[in-house]
């Protein structure tokens, strides 16, 4: 090894030990709390009790219910990373954020069919406590599934460059969508070939499709 490289190595060290001093991360430090806007909380549909009845162009009916209602939770969103021990599958902590999320969960009878709405909280960029709120909506049976994401709104003062997220199954927005003969206003939604999803702010999930089959929202 040159002299150069073996400067550079020793300066490397230095920097990882210094970092995490005796090789062993400090814990977690939390930094603050965070809960979901007004505005957000405005825009959940359910309340968890609700009896969710969906019917299909032939003529089937699903019954949905949640067993444990609107579950409220504190979530760990880290920002920013103190340090990550310099070894083989080393440990890495942070500085974070306790942030709101609130899910509901709604299965049928058999358990075969199961609906997944969550609000909650993300970090925007690493190395600020900068959050935006945003929702995720997910459906699934044995052999179907679909979800999509959309942003609410940013929490902090500041640029927010919503096309800087990667942003998967991002739900889109139409004035108006007609299924099964039946017509809603307003409404969010994620296409695909087999799959597709429509949700409403007022009423939540409003129908899906599964390859042939539509489902709405009685």
């Amino acid at each position: 090894m040159n002299r150069i490289a073996l400067i550079c190595s020793l300066l490397i060290g230095m920097i990882l030990f210094s970092s995490c001093p005796g090789s062993v991360c400090p814990p977690d430090k939390k930094t603050g709390a965070i809960t979901l806007s007004a505005e957000t909380r405005s825009k959940i549909p359910y309340q968890g009790t609700e009896r969710l009845t969906f019917s299909s162009q032939k003529g089937q009916q699903m019954n949905l219910q949640s067993s444990n209602g609107q579950e409220d939770t504190m979530d760990r969103l880290c920002y920013q990373t103190i340090c990550t021990e310099p070894k083989f599958d080393g440990k890495s902590t942070c500085e974070y954020y306790e942030g709101e999320a609130s899910r509901f969960i709604f299965t049928d009878s058999n358990n075969s069919f199961l609906l997944d709405l969550l609000f909650h909280l993300e970090v925007y960029k690493s190395g600020a406590p900068n959050f935006y709120e945003a929702m995720q909506l997910s459906i699934s049976s044995e052999f179907n599934s679909a979800n999509g994401r959309r942003i609410l709104g940013q929490r902090f003062t500041g640029d927010f460059q919503e096309q800087e997220i990667n942003l998967q199954n991002k739900l889109e927005y139409r004035t108006s969508v007609t299924l099964n003969g039946k017509s809603f206003s307003d409404v969010y939604y994620f296409e695909s070939t087999n799959s597709s999803i429509y949700y409403t702010d007022n009423q939540g999930l409003i129908g899906f499709k599964f390859n042939q089959d539509t489902w709405v929202l009685n």
